[in-house]
């Protein structure tokens, strides 16, 4: 789209003009509904000639602003359009889809200075959807590249947590094995409270016109420590390097991991992984996602454990409205060991997540979500007598609190259960969590 120089149109759509709004008549929202059919219909021209009329007497009904804004922009009235969505951030100031759409406006309209604001206030959000946030770095980008300049973003979490099962005792009281070699008493789960923190900084370059080529390197750290029982204190790093090319429409990354976890003192596992994944919006309520990671997994004491794994995962994420996102990931790995005759390490799973999120309030978001795992182990265990098999279900809830543009407490709980055909790896747990986080 061409750039046009507005600023002085956009300064005679003032908000100040009408302090009050005036209701919709019977006849005047029967006027809305035929405006929604035509923007529905993407015949944008006549839907923005009805909503043109009808905003005047409805300045404080934030959809009917957005869609004019819409139907602006599609047919290239961008200081209607600055004005309309600039009319909803008033009245709803924490809609991520009209702050994108206001700024992405801003840009093309050659308001590079105010878009820029506009997209690095989105990124500070604590749960910004992904569609969106692959829009940000496309536009950032593309500023970037007009300006030759890179951009950083960081965030850090500090908070407390509650874990009913540490150790994840099994949640059968014995267990047996085969050929009479009898009973024995299962681990007691052992609970404890922790202290997490982490810290994620993403770089991202661009080499190409137009924000088409970036390369991003990210940087992440994770650690738990408990209070009593520190031989399960959780440390992880990863560094992902990934090389992107986006057009407005898919997004073609291709990504490096160097992964690093440790238990307790000790080194633990080291990941390796390359992983190419494609997203593509559909529109701008539904993006698809497919993605192929493979690679290897070195345990430090625990030779044995080596394998490599693949992993093959297929996500979808809907946005019915401005205020509410649906996703889902339905993935399939295969692990097989490097060395030795352990019967835990071979197996192929098949997992199911879905999650919801909601802005209930201005500031609140409530985020919730499921998942469900069966893995299912290839070696016969003669110690149990049988192939192992798990099932886990896993539920989560939190709940988001903006306390500023950049700060925000969370409160948030998981409920697991797993069930094994070998009953001592039957477990349950619950956690209860409270942080604060920041976007930088």
């Amino acid at each position: 789209m061409t750039k046009h120089p507005i600023l002085t149109l956009l300064y005679l759509i003032t908000l100040g003009t009408y302090l009050h709004a005036n209701s919709l008549t019977a006849s005047q929202n029967e006027s809305y509904t035929t405006a929604i059919k035509y923007y529905e219909g993407h015949d944008y021209q006549k839907s923005y000639d009805i909503l043109s009329q009808l905003y005047l007497d409805a300045l404080d009904d934030s959809q009917l602003n957005f869609f004019l804004g819409r139907s602006a922009y599609e047919i290239g009235d961008l200081a209607m359009a600055i004005g309309a969505y600039e009319r909803v951030s008033m009245l709803d100031p924490n809609n991520v889809r009209n702050q994108l759409e206001l700024a992405r406006t801003q840009y093309y309209a050659g308001l590079i200075t105010e878009a820029e604001v506009g997209f690095d206030t989105i990124l500070k959000n604590p749960l910004l959807p992904e569609n969106v946030r692959k829009n940000v770095e496309y536009f950032q980008a593309m500023i970037a590249s007009a300006q030759k300049t890179s951009f950083f973003t960081a965030s850090a979490q500090i908070g407390l947590l509650y874990d009913s099962n540490v150790n994840f005792g099994s949640s059968e009281d014995t267990f047996t094995l085969a050929k009479g070699l009898g009973t024995f008493t299962s681990a007691k789960p052992l609970d404890d409270f922790a202290h997490e923190e982490s810290i994620m900084a993403a770089h991202v370059y661009d080499f190409g016109i137009q924000g088409s080529w970036m390369v991003r390197n990210e940087l992440s750290v994770f650690n738990r420590s408990y209070f009593n029982e520190s031989a399960f204190d959780t440390f992880f790093a990863s560094y992902r390097p990934a090389l992107i090319y986006n057009t407005a429409k898919s997004s073609l990354e291709l990504i490096g991991s160097i992964d690093y976890y440790a238990l307790g003192q000790e080194s633990y596992i080291n990941e390796y992984s390359l992983n190419p994944r494609h997203s593509y919006l559909w529109d701008p309520t539904l993006r698809q996602t497919l993605s192929l990671k493979g690679g290897m997994r070195d345990y430090d004491t625990l030779s044995d454990l080596d394998s490599t794994f693949i992993n093959l995962s297929g996500r979808v994420e809907y946005y019915p409205d401005n205020t509410s996102a649906i996703s889902a990931i339905l993935s399939y790995e295969l692990q097989e060991k490097s060395r030795g005759t352990r019967t835990d390490v071979d197996y192929s799973q098949y997992a199911l997540n879905a999650s919801y999120m909601r802005q209930l309030f201005p500031l609140t978001i409530v985020n919730a979500g499921a998942t469900i795992k069966n893995r299912t182990y290839q070696d016969y265990s003669q110690l149990f007598g049988n192939t192992r098999a798990d099932t886990t279900y896993d539920i989560n809830a939190k709940l988001i609190q903006r306390l500023t543009s950049a700060f925000s407490a969370e409160v948030g709980t998981t409920y697991t259960s797993a069930s094994s055909n070998q009953a001592v790896f039957s477990y349950d747990k619950y956690t209860l969590s409270l942080s604060l986080s920041g976007r930088f």
